[in-house]
């Protein structure tokens, strides 16, 4: 029963929040007041008593960006020959990059260079391909 009296009560203090208007903008049940457009500005035709009239304001005209020629890729070089590895025994991945490659998260170049290679069924005794460091 009390379980129920603590919900009750949680209840009605938010929906008097709500009728209290914490946030009036949400509130469902605040008085509306009609929207009140501004008034029009006095139409200025000077910048001050010396009798110059402004030009009026024109918007910069469109440019567009130049337009630049991309020059034609330089050939990448092909890779250099990686080395090879001979899987041990507890070897992963991540353990074969961070040895010979230096950094354990370059284990996905090791995949890369070994298409069809799955990192959950390496055998012992298989060769693999290291990618250059």
């Amino acid at each position: 029963m009390k379980k129920n009296f603590k919900y009750a009560t949680l209840a009605a203090v938010l929906f008097s929040f709500m009728l209290a208007g914490c946030n009036a903008s949400w509130n469902p049940f605040r008085k509306k007041e009609p929207v009140v457009a501004d008034p029009p500005l006095a139409n200025v035709t000077t910048l001050d008593n010396t009798g110059v009239t402004p030009d009026p304001v024109r918007p910069d005209p469109v440019v567009d960006p130049p337009v630049v020629k991309n020059d034609p890729v330089p050939p990448v070089a092909p890779p250099a020959a990686g080395t090879t590895y001979t899987i041990k025994k507890k070897d992963t991945l991540w353990s074969i990059a961070a040895a010979h490659l230096g950094d354990g998260q370059r284990y996905r170049e090791i995949l890369a260079a070994n298409p069809g290679l799955d990192a959950k069924k390496l055998a012992v005794g298989q060769t693999i391909k290291l990618p250059p460091k």
